[in-house]
C-alpha cells in the first residue's frame, strides 16, 4: 500500500458498504495532522470534535491537532466554506478529509473554499482525502487534481463509463476496466483500484 504524505491529493470512490470509508480512516489515521469533515458522523474517534471554525485554530494552538467537523445539518454549506477558509489560511502540513465530498464538489459546482485547498493546498502541504459514493457526481476538478484515484466496487454503467475516462485498467487485473470494477465484491470484497498518477501505475490493492 502507498504511503501518503502532507500535501497528496486522494479521491476515494466506490458505493455503500463497498470499504471506502474504512480505507479512509486508515489513511487519515497515519496523520498527526488532520481535520475531519464528518458529514455521516462515523469519524468522532479520530479527534477532537468541534462544530465552529474558530475551534480549529483554538484547538490548533493548543497543540490539539486532530479535529473532526460535525455539522448539525447535511449538507450545510455554510459552515463548510467557514472551515475549509480556516484551514487555508491558517494551518499548513495538515490532511483533510471530506465525507460525502460531492455535496461541497458536485458534478456542476465546486465550493470556492474547497476548490482552493484542491488547486493550491499542496504549496503548504495541505492535502485533502475525497470520499464519494457516485463518481459522475463529483466535481471534475477533485478529480483532475488528484495524485491518488482509489475505486472500490463499481457496478452501474455510467459510473464505469465515467471512471473509464480518468484510471486504466490495472496492470494486474484481466485487462478491462468494467470486468476489474465489477469483480471487486464476493470473494473480492474490499479489494480497491489504486491509480497513482505521478507514478503512472495502476494496481488492484488487498485489503489493508
Amino acid at each position: 500500500m502507498t504511503t501518503f504524505q502532507y500535501g497528496d491529493r486522494v479521491a476515494i470512490l466506490g458505493f455503500s458498504t463497498s470499504g471506502k470509508s474504512y480505507l479512509a480512516k486508515k489513511i487519515i489515521l497515519a496523520f498527526k495532522r488532520t481535520v475531519v469533515w464528518d458529514t455521516t458522523g462515523e469519524h468522532q474517534e479520530l479527534g477532537v470534535v468541534v462544530t465552529a471554525p474558530e475551534q480549529i485554530q483554538y484547538y490548533w494552538d493548543r497543540g490539539v491537532t486532530n479535529l473532526v467537523i460535525e455539522p448539525e445539518q447535511e449538507p450545510d454549506t455554510g459552515l463548510f466554506q467557514s472551515c475549509m477558509a480556516t484551514v487555508y489560511s491558517y494551518l499548513d502540513n495538515a490532511m483533510i478529509l471530506v465525507d460525502e465530498a460531492d455535496l461541497y464538489a458536485d458534478k456542476n459546482v465546486i465550493l470556492p473554499e474547497f476548490a482552493t485547498i484542491v488547486k493550491r493546498g499542496a504549496k503548504k502541504r495541505i492535502g485533502y482525502i475525497a470520499v464519494a459514493r457516485r463518481s459522475p457526481e463529483l466535481h471534475n476538478l477533485v478529480l483532475s487534481q488528484a495524485h491518488y484515484i482509489i475505486a472500490f466496487y463499481h457496478h452501474h454503467p455510467n459510473d464505469i463509463a465515467f471512471l473509464k475516462k480518468w484510471i486504466p485498467a490495472p496492470s494486474n487485473g484481466s485487462g478491462d476496466l468494467e470486468i476489474d470494477l465489477k469483480s471487486l465484491t464476493g470473494q473480492y470484497e474490499h479489494y480497491f483500484i489504486l491509480y497513482d498518477k505521478r507514478m503512472k501505475t495502476c494496481l488492484i490493492q488487498q485489503p489493508v
